[in-house]
This record gives C-alpha cells, sequence and structure tokens, in this order.
C-alpha cells in the first residue's frame, strides 16, 4: 500500500496498531510504526492519529505530560471533531486506579514493585470525571451522532469501573458496590441507543456485550450478535473468554462454544487456534 501511495501512511498507521504481537514483538512493531510514521503527511490527521495511539497506549492518567502536549495541540484543531472524541476515548481508557507514583516506572505504565491491598490503588478520579465531563459536552453538542452515543457510554462504564476497582467483589468498596451496576445500566443504554442509529457498528456491539454481562443479562447473544458484525474481531472472543473464567463465575461449555466460534470464523489465524488452551490455562491458575 505504501508503494502504491506513500499518503496512505496515516491509515497503513491505524491497520499496524490493530496487528496482533506479543512481548517479544514489541520493539520490532514500535521500530515499523515509527517507519510508517515517518512518511505519513503532517497533516492535522496524521497528528491525531499519533496522539491518539499514545494516548491509548500510555495515556493511563490525566495528569501525564502527554496530555498536556495534547491540550496544546488540541486549541489549534479545535473544530476538528474527531479530535475531541481521541480526547474522550484516552481519558476513558485510563486505568481505574492510580499506581502509587514511588512504584510507577517513566510512563507510571509498569510498576517496579506490585502493590498488594486494595487500599495501594486510589481511585484514579480526576482522570475519569474528566473523560466523563467531555463525553457529555460531545454527545450535548451531537447527540444524534452515534459516536456520541457510543462515547457516553463507554465513559460511564469506565466510571463505574472508577469506583469499582479491579478487586474481587467481596474486596470492592460499598461506594463501588453501590455506584457500580447504575453507571453500568445507563451505559448500556447509551449503547443500545448507538446501535439503533448504526446496526453495524463493530465496537459498539463488543461495549454492549460487556455492558450486558456487566448487568447480569444474556450477554452471549450479544456475542452471537456482534459476531455477525465483525467475525474476525478478536478483542471480542478475549472478552467473551474472559467472562467464562471462575471470577465471574465459571462456565467451561461457554468458553468451548465461543472458542468453537472463533476456529470456525477464523481458521488460519494463530490467536483463535490458541484460545480455548489459554483461557483453560487461566482458570486452572485461578486462585480465590
Amino acid at each position: 500500500m505504501l508503494e502504491a501511495d506513500p499518503r496512505f501512511a496515516p491509515a497503513a498507521l491505524e491497520y499496524l496498531t490493530w496487528f496482533r504481537y506479543d512481548n517479544q514483538q514489541r520493539q520490532a512493531f514500535w521500530r515499523r510504526v515509527e517507519e510508517v510514521g515517518r512518511d505519513a503527511q503532517r497533516s492535522a490527521a496524521a497528528q491525531m492519529l499519533g496522539y491518539s495511539r499514545v494516548l491509548n497506549s500510555f495515556g493511563w492518567d490525566i495528569k501525564l505530560e502527554i496530555y498536556q502536549h495534547y491540550f496544546n495541540w488540541l486549541r489549534k484543531h479545535s473544530h476538528l471533531e474527531s479530535a475531541w472524541l481521541v480526547l474522550a476515548g484516552g481519558l476513558s481508557l485510563g486505568t481505574p486506579t492510580v499506581w502509587p507514583e514511588s512504584n510507577s516506572a517513566t510512563y507510571g505504565f509498569v510498576p517496579d514493585i506490585i502493590p498488594t491491598k486494595a487500599a495501594d490503588y486510589p481511585p484514579n478520579e480526576a482522570t475519569h470525571s474528566a473523560s466523563l465531563a467531555l463525553a457529555l459536552a460531545i454527545y450535548r453538542a451531537r447527540p444524534n451522532d452515534y459516536r456520541s452515543l457510543w462515547m457516553m457510554g463507554f465513559a460511564l462504564e469506565r466510571y463505574g469501573w472508577m469506583l469499582r476497582g479491579n478487586h474481587l467483589w467481596r474486596d470492592v468498596p460499598d461506594i463501588g458496590k453501590r455506584g457500580f451496576p447504575i453507571f453500568v445500566e445507563w451505559a448500556d443504554r447509551f449503547n443500545v441507543a448507538a446501535l439503533h442509529l448504526h446496526p453495524e457498528a463493530d465496537t459498539v456491539w463488543h461495549s454492549h456485550m460487556n455492558t450486558v454481562k456487566l448487568g447480569g443479562g444474556d450477554w452471549i447473544s450479544v456475542f452471537d450478535r456482534a459476531v455477525e458484525v465483525n467475525p474476525q474481531n478478536a478483542r471480542l472472543y478475549e472478552d467473551a473468554m474472559r467472562f467464562t473464567l471462575p471470577q465471574w463465575g465459571s462456565d467451561p461449555d461457554t468458553r468451548r462454544r465461543i472458542a468453537a466460534i472463533a476456529t470456525a470464523k477464523n481458521p488460519d489465524a494463530q490467536w483463535a487456534k490458541t484460545l480455548l488452551e489459554r483461557y483453560d490455562e487461566q482458570a486452572r491458575q485461578f486462585r480465590p
């Protein structure tokens, strides 16, 4: 594609960032992204794409320097609707809790020492409050845009996770136990509304599956519909498999069913071939 049209580099860069890779390939992957990025035109679209990749990978807390750079860039390109969605999405992807600063690496992404107590993980409140406020503003400006509705639902779901934390339910604080179901319910309403406007939006189907599961509904039927829309969406299968693990109640029959669908629809994909083995192993290693 690049040989045919070097100006296609921004789109090729987007494709690369969705390519699946393991930890051994990580450095080679990012070197390739840099190579493609150098061929990209220095347009606002290419710059926004680059920022979105960095925010998705390293924008876990609003206090990180990358947000200051993006805010400065956004003031010059505030007319771009997608630029606001990129910011809201980056903030929403922030971790529900914050790693203690003394234990954080350069990006605050991989800790040197893993905290062991729930109290060591304060809620990432500033990040998720900002994401929710921004999502509300985007929705108010464009209430009939399916992307605005989806972003609103995603921000609500992630805010609920911030209240809940990443703990087993027995260790979730009271505010999380009260607030998490409410935010999930509202998030699902926005997901449903977005799908009414755009029934083929696979990312929204993915979010809908998650909120239905978290709300105690029939998530497997949503999974079946989402697979019809995009049978190659690996993240969809991975999330569905996680819902069959012991920490979610354990469902080995559904785990085998999902794996069979994955291999049937992606017969040449290595991730699909190893899906059942990987999650069976996770189920065996679970310690409550």
